[in-house]
């Protein structure tokens, strides 16, 4: 019974706190959204992945700094409250809940894996300029030009992308591809799917909508700042948009793609391109979201966790909080 309640009471405060975050995390959003238009495209999609990443954070630190100390410390041995069916049901949901992302991640993950085994076996390998990444092309009726992959990142290029692009045209697309790697773009892909998938709620796919603009947004200015002109990413992207046949319903292998599927982008980030390429900016010039706010907040909450986790006086306002919650579901 001590570890039944124990692990419920884990579960429900984090999914309690993680839903508390989230509403926060999306009212954030809301008042910043306006002012962060006119950051740069990395530093849009760095804070969006934040806000994202965040609720999981907090929910995981109370539940790992507080909850479970105080009820180590201060639960007794034989406890005094029962197991009752609401508090079960909450377990068994949060516990599914769990389960359920985690599959959700695996089976997205073998459904990549098995794509890109069938991509590499119709393959043939290429060199592309300004590239240092394997880069392969294959045959595919939609025009691919990806960067696929976490930890081992392959690019992958449609042979009809090849043959519409000029030389300086896929140069500029293989530099967008290049910032997404560099940003590690797939891994905050997964991260943030992660995080949707553990709790569904309204405003979690708007904020992922967003944070894939961004990116896109971020690898487009990472062209220019490359010293690579801007207009001939803008009429990549024009040309591969006609590439595009009616009815694209394509199963992708995750990825970060320079055009996607049913994507309505395409019209806001050539006239991005274009005022980009009337007036060329560095990355220090663009507006931005300073880091030095993120890196100094996220000390202070280390060391404010760390100071309030240790103290028996919060722990054990922790746990009457917690019993009282658990008489109310009694």
């Amino acid at each position: 019974m001590y570890f039944l309640i124990g692990i419920s009471l884990l579960f429900g405060c984090f999914y309690a706190v993680h839903f508390g975050a989230s509403l926060c995390s999306a009212g954030v959003w809301r008042m910043t959204r306006g002012r962060s238009m006119a950051w740069s495209g990395r530093s849009r999609s760095n804070f969006l992945c934040g806000l994202k990443l965040m609720p999981l954070a907090i929910a995981a630190t109370f539940v790992l700094a507080f909850v479970l100390p105080a009820f180590l410390v201060f639960e007794p041995s034989v406890p005094q409250e029962n197991l009752s069916y609401k508090v079960t049901l909450i377990a068994i949901i949060s516990a599914g809940g769990l389960l359920a992302a985690v599959g959700r991640i695996f089976a997205s993950w073998w459904q990549t894996r098995r794509l890109i085994r069938s991509w590499m076996k119709n393959s043939s390998p290429i060199a592309v300029n300004g590239l240092e990444l394997p880069a392969h092309r294959i045959k595919h009726a939609f025009p691919v030009l990806a960067v696929v992959g976490t930890f081992r990142p392959r690019v992958f290029v449609a042979e009809k992308v090849l043959a519409g692009l000029e030389a300086s045209e896929l140069e500029a697309s293989v530099a967008h591809e290049a910032g997404h790697i560099a940003s590690r773009d797939n891994l905050k892909r997964i991260a943030m799917r992660l995080c949707s998938d553990l709790l569904v709620v309204p405003f979690a796919k708007s904020l992922d909508r967003e944070w894939s603009d961004a990116t896109e947004a971020a690898a487009d200015e990472s062209v220019a700042h490359k010293g690579l002109a801007a207009l001939d990413l803008a009429s990549a992207l024009v040309k591969i948009g006609k590439l595009v046949p009616e009815g694209n319903n394509y199963r992708l292998p995750a990825g970060a793609y320079l055009l996607e599927p049913a994507d309505n982008s395409l019209a806001g980030r050539v006239e991005a391109l274009v005022t980009m390429s009337e007036r060329p900016s560095s990355p220090a010039a663009a507006a931005s979201f300073p880091p030095a706010v993120l890196y100094a907040g996220a000390v202070l909450c280390v060391l404010a966790v760390f100071s309030l986790s240790i103290n028996s006086t919060v722990l054990a306002l922790v746990h009457n909080v917690t019993e009282k919650a658990l008489a109310a579901l009694q």
